[in-house]
């Protein structure tokens, strides 16, 4: 009988041996396909995210192609940034001119000074530049990408170092 017992406190030291190492093994398998698959994600990361910024930018110039009263928003908020000039130069896509004119007194009204229309055909329909004293106001689609990008950019090494992925 105290063979046995022996025998079998053998045996269950040996299961415990290998199913430590067996636990070791997976956690180093673990480790390893963490590891690539952080490298993968780091390496594939700026192809993602110009994909998403392409994606942004499609989806951008659409919507202001099915809702164009959606300039008079987006030229709202950038007369915000340089409210109490006395005179700024609005330039648009010239078939953005009616609308722009039916919205004019309402930005006046808000700038609390003369918004000048500009037709420009280098500008896309929805899209606007908005010169002032204070500066440019850039309403282009692709200016708005790069303002998205720029804060990606500011966010994505923040999250990485976060572990926020």
């Amino acid at each position: 009988r105290a063979a046995a017992e022996a025998e079998i406190a053998r045996a269950r030291e040996a299961a415990a041996e290998v199913l430590a190492a067996a636990r070791a093994e997976a956690e180093r398998i673990r480790a390893e396909v963490q590891a690539e698959l952080d490298r993968l994600l780091r390496e594939l990361e700026p192809e993602l995210v110009a994909l998403a910024l392409e994606v942004a930018r499609q989806i951008l110039r659409a919507e202001l192609k099915l809702q164009p009263e959606a300039l008079a928003g987006m030229v709202a908020a950038a007369l915000e940034k340089v409210r109490g000039e006395p005179e700024v130069r609005l330039r648009l896509h010239p078939g953005d001119l009616p609308l722009a004119e039916q919205h004019r007194a309402q930005w006046q009204g808000a700038l609390g000074g003369q918004v000048e229309l500009v037709p420009d055909p280098s500008l896309a329909p929805g899209e606007f530049i908005l010169d002032s004293p204070q500066g440019q106001v850039d309403g282009r689609v692709d200016a708005q990408i790069r303002q998205v990008a720029a804060a990606l950019g500011d966010l994505l090494p923040q999250a990485a170092a976060a572990g926020g992925r």
